[in-house]
């Protein structure tokens, strides 16, 4: 339900699209949402969205928040109102990462995309976006995206090298801001950067992704034998965070506990994005290549450890590089026993993370209200 304090003068607009089968991106909109409502109305239309997901989101437990089904012209109708009403209005670009190529019929609807956005932006409506990446784009993309940028009041982006890769391709960036998963509660990462707490044997999360460019099976496979060599006495579970990995994810388990090495098991997160906190609490260590199992598992005081290819992962990359983790980047073709881990969090990395709650307000905020 909106505000009836009617002196509250800013109106946010979200149209809800994403990847819907993903967890990670639901956190980071659900975390968005939670920092917008603190300053202005938000009117989320879900038109696009599955009921499933919108379910997850909890969106009606938070306040100043309208849930509305309206497509692209009625949501557009209903910003101009509130314009002739006086109130400041904001639309809000879905945050997440933009990588690979469009195809020919993509291109001409994202085209029809742009045009719809520039309506907006000569209507006074104004345009923004946050917690964006950039990597490995194709040039149908890249022309859609730079021309978006040019329209679009402020696009922040979560990292260096996105901010240096869409500023060399001529993408209008704004600044950085850190990833919206910093909204969370990191309480629990004091403990993380202590190597005196964690529990021995501890278990040992593992979350992967194998599509596109992404490590094969036959990668993360060698590399989990990579892992069970280094550590031999410790419980192992294979988390799946989005629908497409919880094939492998569950093979896996299923194979490694066949060995009767250890305990072994799998586990999913498919409706509430929350439920991590119960899914890693007895977990020490992840390895992963998806970046919110490394965030929502740090965030419940694991030691993250990304473990990416030459080919992908960028995104990955340029996070940690932000919070000074730059030596928790594998290469999942290490062999794990050669290698200096560093299995703990250095004290300037939790320091910039229980920074990043108060950054990312400060720039939503600015971005928002700003004339």
């Amino acid at each position: 339900m909106l505000s009836k304090d009617r002196s509250k003068s800013v109106v946010c607009y979200i149209y809800l699209k994403t990847n819907f089968l993903n967890v990670g991106d639901a956190l980071i909109n659900k975390e968005l949402l939670k920092i917008l409502t603190e300053f202005s109305d938000v009117v989320v239309d879900v038109s696009g969205a599955p009921t499933a997901f919108v379910d997850s989101l909890s969106i009606n437990e938070l306040p100043n928040v309208a849930v509305r089904r309206m497509g692209p012209f009625r949501l557009y109708m209903s910003m101009v109102r509130d314009k002739m009403l006086g109130k400041r209005v904001v639309y809000v670009l879905m945050p997440g990462g933009n990588r690979g190529e469009k195809s020919f019929a993509l291109y001409l609807l994202n085209v029809l995309y742009n045009g719809y956005l520039a309506i907006m932006r000569i209507s006074g409506v104004r345009l923004v976006q946050f917690g964006v990446s950039f990597e490995h784009l194709g040039p149908r993309y890249v022309k859609i995206l730079r021309g978006r940028s040019k329209f679009i009041d402020a696009i922040f982006v979560r990292d260096q090298m996105s901010l240096q890769y869409a500023t060399k391709l001529g993408i209008k960036i704004a600044g950085l801001m850190p990833d919206l998963a910093f909204n969370l509660n990191f309480d629990r990462l004091g403990f993380a950067s202590r190597t005196d707490v964690v529990p021995t044997p501890a278990r040992i999360a593992l979350s992967f992704r194998t599509d596109g460019k992404h490590a094969s099976e036959e990668e993360v496979t060698l590399f989990v034998h990579a892992v069970k060599k280094r550590y031999p006495k410790n419980p192992l579970r294979f988390v799946s965070q989005v629908k497409s990995d919880a094939r492998f994810m569950r093979q896996l388990a299923d194979r490694f506990g066949a060995d009767g090495d250890g305990d072994v098991d799998f586990m999913e997160i498919v409706n509430d994005p929350y439920d991590f906190r119960t899914v890693y609490a007895d977990c020490s260590i992840i390895f992963s290549n998806r970046l919110h199992a490394l965030l929502m598992a740090m965030a419940s005081g694991c030691i993250p450890f990304a473990v990416l290819n030459d080919e992908s992962g960028e995104k990955v990359r340029g996070v940690f590089q932000e919070i000074r983790l730059e030596g928790n980047v594998l290469c999942v073709s290490d062999e794990l026993s050669m290698i200096d881990m560093r299995e703990s969090i250095p004290q300037e990395s939790v320091k910039i993370v229980e920074a990043s709650k108060q950054m990312l307000r400060s720039v939503i905020s600015l971005a928002v209200l700003r004339s």
